[in-house]
C-alpha cells in the first residue's frame, strides 16, 4: 500500500471535514480495486433512504474525468458549473430536461450541500486544458489560480465537497495529495 498504517473507514467518514470547511478526499489505488465502484456507491448511499449520505447532500454529481477527451475542444472557455453540466448530462441542453441555468442555480443556491466526484484524475494527462476544473481540483483556497480572478462569481465553488480518485502513480497524484485534506487507499 501507499500509507504505512491501514484501517477500515465507512464512506461517511471519508467526506468528514473541519466545521465550515468542504470536504476533500483524495482516494487512491490500483487499477481495478474499485475506485470507480466507490464513487457509484456514494451515489447509491446518497439516493437511497437510509443510506450513508442520505440528506446529507442536496446534489452528487458523480463524473469520469476520462470523458474530458471529449470536451477538449472548446473545453476551456466554459465555466466551472458548464462544464459540470456538459460531463454530468453529456450532449449539450437539448439531451436534458434539466436546463444549463437550472443546473448551476441549484449548485450556486447551498453550494455547502454538493458532492462532486472526479473519478480517473490518472486518465488524463493534464487538467491546463480545462482551467476551471483545475482551480477546483487543484485550488482549494482559490488564491492562487489566475481562473477565480477572472470569474468571480465561481468562488460558491470553493464551498463543494469533492472527492477524487487516482492511481498512487498518476502524474498529478502529488499535486492531488496536497490540494486535498483526507487521503485514502482502497485495498
Amino acid at each position: 500500500g501507499v500509507f504505512d498504517k491501514a484501517e477500515r473507514v465507512q464512506m461517511g467518514k471519508m467526506l468528514e471535514s473541519e466545521e465550515g470547511k468542504p470536504a476533500r478526499a483524495l482516494v487512491l489505488g490500483r487499477p481495478g480495486v474499485g475506485k470507480s465502484v466507490l464513487c457509484q456507491r456514494l451515489a447509491w448511499e446518497w439516493m437511497r433512504v437510509g443510506g450513508e449520505l442520505h440528506g446529507r447532500y442536496d446534489i452528487v454529481l458523480q463524473l469520469n474525468l476520462r470523458e474530458l477527451g471529449r470536451l477538449a475542444k472548446g473545453g476551456g472557455e466554459l465555466t466551472l458549473g458548464e462544464l459540470l453540466y456538459e460531463m454530468h448530462f453529456g450532449g449539450g441542453e437539448s439531451s436534458s430536461e434539466v436546463s444549463l441555468e437550472t443546473f448551476v442555480a441549484a449548485l450556486r443556491r447551498a453550494p455547502e450541500r454538493v458532492l462532486v466526484t472526479l473519478d480517473g484524475l490518472d486518465e488524463i494527462r493534464s487538467l491546463a486544458d480545462f482551467p476551471a476544473l483545475e482551480a477546483f481540483v487543484f485550488d482549494p483556497t482559490g488564491e492562487a489560480h489566475a481562473y477565480w480572478t477572472e470569474h468571480a462569481d465561481e468562488g460558491w465553488w470553493l464551498r463543494a465537497s469533492l472527492l477524487l480518485t487516482t492511481r498512487p502513480s498518476a502524474s498529478l497524484a502529488d499535486k492531488a495529495f496536497s490540494a486535498t485534506s483526507a487521503h485514502f487507499e482502497v485495498l
